[in-house]
């Protein structure tokens, strides 16, 4: 294998075996100098004539070719060994020389001898003078035997006389072309055929053969082995199973995470869950070749929480629908608020906004009743002109209240006098603020108590004159209009004649 030739060749097996008795080997590394001298050391010593200087075993040899290709060896020393000429230890032994003639033509000569005596005896009764016929009837029952053994000799020799052909290669071929090339050189397959799994060679491809580069007699039966390929693996259900659970099982039996596909999906199923695999379960593969496909649930499909805090409900209620999640009655909780409106939403839950939620989750809300039921609701009624009269001024006007603390109102231009209706909630035992802000300069503020506005006084009046005006505050309600969403005054005419100085 190593020199893709024959240590030995004869015209037939018998020259053959006399080469390897009586002749030398071509070392391997004069015919391929590429081997390593450490591969060389293994073949020169388990081919040595002298059996003490082989090895002791089998696995001796075993744990030699297992080094032989490391680095540290493939330099190493050519071997030697303590007899110089292996010849010596393998001699041919002298023939054994002596009488060849068959027992049985002994026998026969005695038997014919007796007989021949016998009848003489009974026949003449003077042996003397009938005594030469003995030697005589001897001679010719010999001869005659040994003419037929000569004849059965030949006769045999012309019957094993077979014509020898070329044993043809067909290590490579398929079985059918194989079978083919040794019919045709006159010899027979050796039946069964042997059949091997290799990794290495194909199916139906002759792995070897038990003889070839010889002649042999026609008729003469030849051995093949047949590969089955590679040995297949059985693959298991993995469908409702983790997907590293079938990677670790795969990698028992050498498979690599590169030969595994993972195509993740949005499904019902766990996540990492496995839908469908290819190959199938039961259908054979080869570990070396085979690639295996697992969809894989990735859960359900996921969407960003919307943020519903401080939408209206049925605003709250599109938005859900439009995401694909869930909102039931019973989750629809309300509660008292300061801070929002009613039927604005106040929290929601278990989900912030942004959060990826998936597709058909429930969500609950909390949403504004409205103050509490003990909440008093108070109007300031703001009037203010321009620090100048016919010019512009910047007016800004912030609250405080039980929703909280410096709550911006509004910020406007105006170039003549208006009022401002300022809604506050003043919660029980608390106080409600109002701040008026002219051209960034603070202007004045108005204050009122939870106990005033259980006395009934549910709006109250804050007026700031510009320069040269003297107009009275008053705690009387203003008549106004105030548009939705904007919250600004529509005064009437008469009311701004009132105020002019």
């Amino acid at each position: 294998m190593l020199t893709a030739k024959l240590p030995f060749l004869g015209e037939s097996p018998i020259s053959v075996a006399l080469k390897h008795l009586q002749e030398n080997f071509e070392e391997p590394r004069i015919v391929n100098p590429h081997i390593p001298q450490s591969v060389e050391n293994v073949v020169l010593k388990a081919m040595r004539k002298n059996p003490s200087e082989r090895y002791n075993s089998a696995h001796e040899m075993l744990l030699d070719l297992e080094t032989c290709l490391r680095s540290d060896r493939l330099k190493e020393p050519k071997i030697t060994f303590s007899s110089v000429n292996d010849m010596e230890e393998t001699r041919v032994m002298p023939a054994i020389r002596g009488d060849i003639q068959p027992a049985a033509s002994k026998e026969r000569e005695q038997l014919v001898s007796t007989n021949s005596d016998e009848m003489i005896n009974e026949k003449e009764p003077a042996p003397k003078a009938k005594g030469w016929k003995k030697p005589l009837t001897v001679v010719g029952v010999t001869l005659v035997l040994l003419g037929l053994i000569i004849w059965g000799f030949i006769w045999l020799l012309g019957v094993l006389d077979v014509a020898e052909v070329d044993v043809p290669y067909v290590v490579g071929k398929t079985e059918a072309e194989a079978r083919q090339m040794i019919e045709a050189k006159g010899l027979k397959v050796e039946d069964p055929i042997i059949h091997e799994h290799n990794k290495e060679v194909p199916k139906d491809q002759v792995l070897s053969q038990s003889k070839m580069n010889m002649r042999v007699k026609e008729g003469s039966l030849i051995q093949i082995t047949v590969s089955d390929g590679p040995e297949l693996e059985e693959l298991g259900d993995y469908v409702g199973k983790a997907l590293q659970t079938a990677i670790d099982e795969l990698g028992a039996l050498g498979i690599t995470e590169d030969q595994i596909i993972v195509d993740p999906v949005f499904s019902e199923e766990a996540v990492d869950t496995i839908i469908q695999q290819s190959p199938k379960p039961g259908e054979q593969y080869n570990p070396e070749s085979v690639e295996f496909n697992f969809m894989v649930s990735k859960g359900r499909e996921t969407v960003p929480m919307p943020n519903l805090i401080g939408k209206r409900l049925d605003e709250a209620k599109d938005l859900i629908r439009a995401n694909e999640l869930t909102l039931d009655n019973a989750d629809i909780l309300y509660e008292p608020s300061y801070l929002h409106q009613k039927d604005f939403v106040i929290s929601q839950d278990p989900y912030k906004p942004k959060d990826q939620v998936s597709k058909g989750a429930k969500v609950s809300i909390r949403v504004s009743s409205g103050p509490p039921a003990d909440a008093k609701e108070h109007q300031f009624n703001i009037t203010i002109s321009p620090a100048e009269a016919g010019k512009t001024s910047e007016i800004r006007i912030v609250y405080s209240d039980a929703r909280g603390e410096n709550i911006e109102w509004d910020k406007r231009q105006i170039t003549s006098t208006q009022t401002f209706p300022v809604t506050v909630i003043v919660a029980p035992d608390t106080e409600a603020r109002v701040t008026v802000y002219r051209d960034n300069q603070f202007i004045d503020t108005k204050t009122i108590t939870y106990e005033e506005l259980l006395q009934g006084t549910n709006s109250s009046t804050l007026t700031i004159p510009g320069e040269g005006e003297e107009v009275q505050a008053t705690d009387a309600p203003v008549q106004t209009e105030v548009t939705e969403g904007n919250d600004e005054p529509v005064e009437e005419e008469q009311q701004q004649q009132q105020q002019q100085p």
